[in-house]
């Protein structure tokens, strides 16, 4: 069974002035953008704000514009975003962080997928990897340094770097 090392708990200083900017980091201009705001809520373990990112990822969804697709194309995007909006769904229903990040699970593997398929990020996405969770879990980060949204503060470190993804262009 393959272990991470969890990060100290506590906080201090430095740590204090990251959370002031996460939410500079977090910019609800494009689908990865509100994604971001949901891990962090996640990785904070703050399930009510995880309900409301998670309706946040559902407005940038709807606002994909499908102009330059193909029939093809359009087709399948609205057979994806379909997928993503029903994990978003199991996010916002649930009443608990164990349901919201089972269903985060599913929504990044999902999203992971269209972010390369259709250019969903304005900036780099770094594809982060959780050997512990579920036998193993990823989810997608605005940085390198890894905050594991699956165990918050418990194993805050716990992941690594597998993929850096440009921004669409």
């Amino acid at each position: 069974m393959t272990a991470c090392n969890s990060g100290n708990s506590t906080v201090d200083s430095a740590k204090q002035g990251q959370e002031a900017s996460k939410d500079k980091a977090q910019n609800d201009d494009d689908v990865f953008g509100a994604y971001v705001g949901l891990k962090n809520a996640l990785v904070d373990g703050n399930a009510e704000k995880a309900k409301e990112r998670a309706g946040n990822v559902k407005k940038q969804i709807a606002s994909v514009k499908a102009d330059k697709m193909t029939p093809d194309e359009i087709k399948d995007w609205n057979a994806q975003a379909a997928k993503l909006n029903a994990d978003l769904d199991q996010i916002q229903g649930s009443t608990d962080l164990k349901g919201q990040r089972a269903a985060f699970s599913h929504l990044s593997d999902d999203l992971l997928v269209n972010i390369k398929k259709y250019g969903l990020a304005k900036r780099t996405v770094y594809h982060d990897f959780c050997p512990m969770y579920n036998n193993g879990a990823n989810w997608l980060s605005e940085t390198k340094e890894i905050k594991n949204p699956y165990y918050g503060k418990d194993m805050m470190e716990c992941g690594v770097d597998s993929e850096e993804i440009a921004p669409a262009k």
